[in-house]
């Protein structure tokens, strides 16, 4: 799935959920993306892999913390 394509949906489904803070949700999915598929890191570049892992986690944790306040 590109970029684009992630980006698509994740603003259909801001829109249908009326979420205030999209922007937020979109740019943590698109760091988790990142993070994710990018090349295996040499061990020169693997700090930096680990704390580019660590970023999308915390930001996604904290989209899902803010929808499940905004739904209850």
């Amino acid at each position: 799935m590109d970029k684009q394509t992630v980006l698509e949906a994740c603003n259909r489904v801001a829109d249908v959920a009326d979420l205030p803070f999209y922007t937020e949700l979109v740019d943590a999915l698109r760091g988790a993306m990142v993070a994710l598929t990018a090349s295996e890191p040499t061990m020169k570049h693997y700090p930096e892999a680990v704390a580019r892992h660590e970023k999308a986690i915390r930001d996604a944790k904290s989209c899902i913390k803010r929808i499940d306040q905004d739904a209850a």
